[in-house]
């Protein structure tokens, strides 16, 4: 097989033959270990992410009604409540690769103790999933910050 042809259907996809050898279960077994791990890191940062959104929406709903016309709101323009809603977006958008990485973890430990090769499936499945949701965040800040850079281009030629 060429390095071309690494997902070629027929090579790639055939059933028999493949085996977990027990140096890769020890492998897998230590890696569902640590994303366990970080899955309940990234669960407790989701939490604090909420906790302070709405935090931010409290404190700056109270600054705004202790604001006059003639004092600055500390939190500017956006205000508490907008960053709050940040915070509290950001937290939603940052729970599912931790979901994804906790359920690889359960999955995969589960298949090693029980040599099941379906849940071994659901596992890789899980894997699949938050690379992919991570490659394409990724890829959306890319492209994020390109326009980005285009605009403050153009903003700082037109002054």
């Amino acid at each position: 097989m060429k390095n071309d042809d690494f997902l070629d259907k027929d090579s790639f996809y055939s059933e028999g033959g493949f085996q977990v050898t027990n140096a890769a279960k020890s492998f897998l077994a230590t890696s569902a270990s640590w994303g366990k791990f970080l899955a309940i890191m990234g669960f407790i940062g989701t939490a604090l992410m909420i906790l302070g959104g709405i935090a931010m929406m409290f404190v700056g709903a109270i600054s705004n009604s202790f604001s006059t016309g003639t004092t600055m709101n500390p939190f500017g323009a956006f205000g508490g409540v907008g960053i709050g809603l940040l915070y509290l977006f950001l937290a939603i958008f940052y729970f599912f690769p931790a979901l994804y990485l906790y359920n690889f973890s359960s999955k995969t430990k589960s298949a090693i103790r029980n040599s099941d090769s379906s849940e071994l499936e659901q596992a890789f499945k899980n894997l699949k999933s938050m690379f992919l949701f991570l490659g394409v965040t990724t890829i959306v800040f890319i492209a994020l910050y390109v326009l980005g850079i285009i605009f403050a281009m153009i903003a700082g030629a037109s002054m």
